[in-house]
This record gives structure tokens, C-alpha cells and sequence, in this order.
């Protein structure tokens, strides 16, 4: 991972390294800033999730973080911070979302299942609804409880990413077939 400032387009430090992913040959595939913008998030394809927590210009894993979370039987397509930083979701390719309390790096509530895989995954603005994108379909979420509440169709092909508007009156969705729809 490299860390970039914004403003000045200007590289902040080395590369972060990952010792592990490097040493199994495993690749990074989601990256995620918590609300507070102090902790990163990864994912990689060995479906391990690190936590770093960063300094002045480089990162290093939380304590409570040093060994990978095992998140998913596949990897990490995609993670996603609640809006008040107190919960990260993971979505598989294995079809499952699941939750992780970052402080503890342990999993908080069941997974959610998506036979189709999970690409993406979004939080509504006010932290009570979960979009996941699997196929060529969404799946909204009650976040508390992990019922599904409703399940969007219409895309021709694969479904790669979903985000919320900033009110969470709308949900925005990709896909592979060229389309974006709300």
C-alpha cells in the first residue's frame, strides 16, 4: 500500500509493507479509512483483514491486530467502516458479509450470506442499513438484526460496487454491463 497526501499528490513514506501477504504470495483487494481517519483497513485473496493504525507518515498494525484476521474462505473483496467507526464489514467471495469489532479484531454478529459472493459493501449514512452487491443483484440489510430487507434487480451483468448518498435516501450501483443505476 502506499500513502499519498490529497492536497499535494506527494507520497508520504514507503510503501506499507505486509510481510505476510508478500511471504504466502497473497494480494491486496480492498482497502478501507475508518471514520477518524487514524486506522486503514486491508483485505487480501488469502481472506486475511489487517488493521493499521497510522503516524505522521507511515502505519503500523494495531496491538490488538498483529497476527491477520481470518475473515473470509476466500478473499476480501471489499471492507467498509460503520459510519461511527465501531464496526468494519467484510464482504467474501466465499457469499458472506461479515462484522468485526476493529478494537478486539474479533467477529461481532453472524455473517450474512450471499450464494452468489459479495463484491461490495456499503453502510448507509446512518449506520442501520448494509448494502452488499453478489451477482448481478443487491441485497439491502438490517444491519442490527441481518435481515434481509430487500433485493434489487435489473443489472445484465455482475454487480461490482454500491454506495449510499450522503442523506441514504438513494443507492447508487455498477456494473460490468456498463450501466450505473439508483
Amino acid at each position: 500500500m502506499r500513502l499519498w497526501a490529497a492536497a499535494t499528490g506527494n507520497r508520504l513514506g514507503e510503501p506499507v509493507q505486509d510481510y505476510e501477504a508478500t511471504k504466502f504470495i497473497s494480494r491486496l483487494l480492498s482497502v478501507a479509512w475508518s471514520p477518524d481517519g487514524m486506522r486503514l483497513a486491508s483485505g487480501n485473496s488469502d481472506g486475511t483483514i489487517r488493521l493499521w493504525t497510522l503516524t505522521a507518515s507511515s502505519a503500523t498494525r494495531l496491538p490488538t491486530a498483529r497476527h491477520p484476521i481470518a475473515a473470509s474462505a476466500g478473499g476480501v473483496s471489499d471492507l467498509v467502516w460503520s459510519p461511527d467507526g465501531r464496526r468494519l464489514a467484510s464482504g467474501g467471495s466465499d457469499g458472506t458479509v461479515r462484522f468485526w469489532t476493529p478494537r478486539s479484531g474479533l467477529q461481532a454478529d453472524r455473517p450474512l450470506r450471499d450464494p452468489n459472493g459479495v463484491r461490495s459493501v456499503a453502510w448507509s449514512p446512518d449506520g442501520s442499513r448494509l448494502a452488499s452487491s453478489g451477482d448481478k443483484e443487491i441485497r439491502i440489510w438490517d444491519a442490527t438484526t441481518g435481515r434481509e430487507i430487500k433485493q434489487l434487480v435489473g443489472h445484465e451483468d455482475v454487480v461490482v460496487s454500491v454506495a449510499w448518498s450522503p442523506k441514504g435516501n438513494w443507492l447508487a450501483s455498477a456494473s460490468q454491463d456498463g450501466t450505473v443505476w439508483l
